[in-house]
């Protein structure tokens, strides 16, 4: 189990959630923030820097709630933040890696990745929102092909 503590090893890969999948957040939290800076009464402001500041904080935490580490024989999926759920899935059992995306998510370079093992008959795993799916996928194969040499 990765600690947080703990470096990248030499050849391991990490990826999280696309911030383009919190832009509302953003832009909400820029239009609070800007309302503010021309208050009528201090209540106000305060308020709408306070409500701009949540904003971000929830979108940075919910990006962080996800990560996937690509190690040389494993993958590993860690969610959550306080409650943790760790999941495995060894390199050499991944029989299918597929990526779901619209037109929006293309453009943006985001989109779902789904993976299929050995184990299930649909997809064992799917990451919803992973930022640069392409090259997830392409160092999943490239690990993929390292298992089996």
């Amino acid at each position: 189990m990765p600690d947080k503590e703990e470096t990248l090893k030499p050849r391991e890969k990490r990826f999280r959630i696309s911030w383009f999948n919190y832009t509302i957040h953003f832009i909400l939290a820029i239009w609070l923030i800007f309302l503010a800076l021309y208050p009528d009464n201090t209540l106000r402001f305060y308020g709408l820097i306070s409500t701009g500041v949540f904003i971000i904080l929830v979108a940075i935490i919910a990006r962080i709630r996800l990560e996937v580490i690509i190690r040389d024989d494993k993958l590993i999926i860690i969610e959550g933040i306080i409650a943790k759920h760790i999941r495995e899935v060894f390199i050499r059992d991944i029989r299918a890696i597929d990526i779901r995306q619209n037109m929006i998510e293309r453009l943006f370079g985001f989109g779902d990745v789904m993976i299929a093992t050995s184990a299930t008959a649909g997809y064992e795993i799917i990451l919803e929102n992973i930022g640069a799916p392409h090259r997830l996928k392409e160092e999943i194969e490239k690990a993929r092909k390292m298992a089996q040499n």
